[in-house]
């Protein structure tokens, strides 16, 4: 298991996971908008949004630098979608935080998200990052046992009216 930056190569497999998590009605989390791209746009245009996204000399002051990965086993199937993002504004440090993902609904409960995490706080110190804020919404016990066992502390819950519902906020220090 790897985080891989995505690639043309990859389209197929990033519309089987994205088509995967509809049919399941999951929530679609961490997908840097590839969700969005694929209904609106085309996953062409979603991969010169992440390397523009990637690009600090290219991120527009409404953007926010950001990093999305693959996370894919060795048949280079997608077995989730993680976003990190290098800076916050006033919306992603109440809302959203640091890092957002998904895990494909027939691969949860196997420990791929734990894995997944810890390597993208690995990328995070490799990217600067001295600590990352992890939100999540307060019914998600799933995420919120994974931010725990990778050293999350909780920092407190809020309302979201964004959301619509109480998000709980963790801190890891990396």
């Amino acid at each position: 298991m790897h985080l891989q930056f995505p690639q043309l190569k990859h389209e197929n497999e990033a519309k089987s996971f994205i088509s995967e998590l509809k049919e399941y009605n999951s929530e679609i989390n961490g997908d840097g908008k590839l969700s969005e791209y694929l209904d609106k746009y085309s996953y062409e245009e979603w991969i010169e949004k992440i390397n523009q996204d990637s690009d600090l000399a290219k991120v527009t002051k409404d953007r926010i630098p950001s990093y999305t990965y693959f996370y894919m086993n060795r048949r280079k199937r997608i077995v989730g979608i993680i976003t990190i993002r290098t800076a916050l504004n006033k919306f992603y440090l109440n809302e959203n935080g640091h890092i957002g993902y998904s895990v494909r609904p027939t691969e949860r409960k196997k420990g791929y998200a734990t894995k997944m995490f810890k390597a993208a706080l690995k990328q995070s110190k490799k990217l600067g990052m001295e600590r990352v804020l992890l939100i999540c919404d307060k019914i998600n016990k799933g995420s919120a046992k994974v931010i725990k066992r990778c050293g999350g502390k909780f920092a407190g819950e809020k309302y979201s009216k964004y959301f619509d519902e109480v998000v709980e906020k963790y801190w890891i220090v990396l």
